[in-house]
Order: structure tokens, then sequence, then C-alpha cells
């Protein structure tokens, strides 16, 4: 950690921070990345310094939920800090080669309602649309269904993003949480959430418990499909059976081998 925290402080002597670009790691990429490795590493203070100067720059800000529109806007293209190059098409082959078929993404209507809508949820979150209501999946009209979230397939299918502005939002609060800044904590939450169209929490200051909940369910809704979700799980030490998502069987005595590259 040391060691790649040294190489992106070192970089950013190198990148102009007027390069707005997201096809491409630049200045505020880095500060991005410098949040999330510091966080990785228990260092809340540089954490959430990091974090914060991305997010007092202003120069990405949170999408405009008045003009929300789901075969455009799933992947919030504006938030992305830093975004990789991926042919939708290419990459769902790829999936259905690995699971050997056309498997049902795991999120079903009564696992979807717990999430986006049951406690401090509403039906309106924008990131409902991420998956088909009635399937888990995809518009069960679109070739490859279920096989990966419906944001692959709108207007931006092909980018996948790295780092996200509400990453750094969700690092602000949760080094918040940590310094017992619930206040604070909670503000940034709501910032997100007026920008999934949802309303603010109802109380100013949540306890720090309902925080680290809340924190949690941020990350399953924001990142589904970007393989966020797996590293804060493994940063936690969270049990993956804690997952919101139907459980794929493991086979007694089976190795799971991924393909190799050529």
């Amino acid at each position: 950690l040391d060691q790649c925290l040294a190489d992106l402080q070192k970089s950013l002597t190198l990148l102009s921070n007027t390069d707005l670009a997201t096809s491409k790691i630049t200045f505020w990429g880095v500060k991005g990345l410098l949040a999330r490795l510091y966080l990785y590493k228990g260092d809340i203070t540089n954490a959430q310094a990091n974090a914060l100067e991305v997010i007092n720059s202003n120069k990405f800000p949170l999408f405009d939920n008045s003009s929300f529109n789901a075969a455009n806007d799933l992947m919030f293209p504006k938030e992305h800090l830093f975004s990789l190059y991926s042919y939708s098409t290419i990459s769902n082959g790829y999936y259905k080669t690995v699971l050997n078929t056309n498997p049902p993404l795991g999120f079903s209507v009564l696992n979807q309602t717990p999430l986006f809508v049951t406690g401090s949820g509403a039906t309106g979150d924008r990131r409902r649309a991420f998956v088909d209501p009635a399937t888990g999946g995809v518009n069960i009209s679109i070739a490859n269904a279920n096989v990966s979230p419906r944001k692959f397939y709108g207007a931006y299918t092909n980018a996948l993003p790295m780092i996200r502005m509400t990453e750094m939002y969700y690092i602000a609060a949760e080094c918040a949480t940590a310094s017992l800044d619930s206040l604070s904590a909670t503000n940034w939450l709501d910032t997100v959430r007026v920008h999934r169209n949802l309303v603010k929490y109802t109380l100013a200051a949540l306890k720090r418990d309902s925080l680290t909940v809340e924190i949690a369910k941020e990350y399953h809704k924001e990142f589904m499909g970007e393989g966020q979700v797996f590293y804060y799980y493994k940063r936690k030490n969270l049990p993956f059976s804690t997952l919101p998502y139907t459980k794929v069987p493991v086979v007694d005595n089976a190795s799971y081998v991924f393909i190799k590259p050529e």
C-alpha cells in the first residue's frame, strides 16, 4: 500500500488538475484512488482529505435528478472520474462462457424491495432501474437478458466506471462516521440521496450503527455489477452470504478456474 501511495503522490506532480478527461487516469482520478487506498489502509484522515478535495473541486457535479432518462443516464456518466472502454456485446459473451448458460442476475423482486424501498429507501430510487423489476436482470426483450444489469445497455453501454464521484461521498461519510462526526456523515449520504430521487433522512444525524448499515446499502445500490461491493466486503471482512442476491450453489469438491487469457 505504501508503495502504491508513493507512486500516486508522485504522479500528482506530473498531471494537470485542469484535465477532466475520464477515459484515462487524470489528476482527479488519482485523487480518487488515493482516497480509496488510504481508506483501505485505515488512514481516515488522508482518505477523507482526498475525497473532500475531489468533492469540493466542483468539477464533477452529481447527476441532475430532474432530467433523469433511464435510456441514457443509468450509468451517470458525468460522475465518472475514470472509466474503461468495455464493449458490452463481447463482455456479455464472456459472462455467458464463464457461467455456461444465461443465468438470472440473482436479484429477484423479493430481494429488490428490502434494498431499495424498505427502511430509508423509496420506490422512486433511480437506481431501481439498474435491473428489470420483474426479472432481476435487463429488459427481457434484449439479447443476453439477465446476464448483467440493465444499466449496461443504455447510451453508455461501453463505459465501465472504475472510480465514481459517489464513492468520494461514501468515503467521506465512512471517515466521518469513524471520527464520530455523525452529522457530517449523514449530510454526505443525503447529498447523494437527493441526486438519486430520494428524500433526506428524517434525522439530521443518524446513529453510528445506522450509518454503517446505510453506507453498505449505498454500495449495494450504486455499484451493482461494477465490482466495488466485492472489495467493500473484503475490506470489512464481511461474509458474502449476507449479500442481498440469490446465492449460487457450490458443488462439493469442485474446482472453479477462470479461463486464462490468450
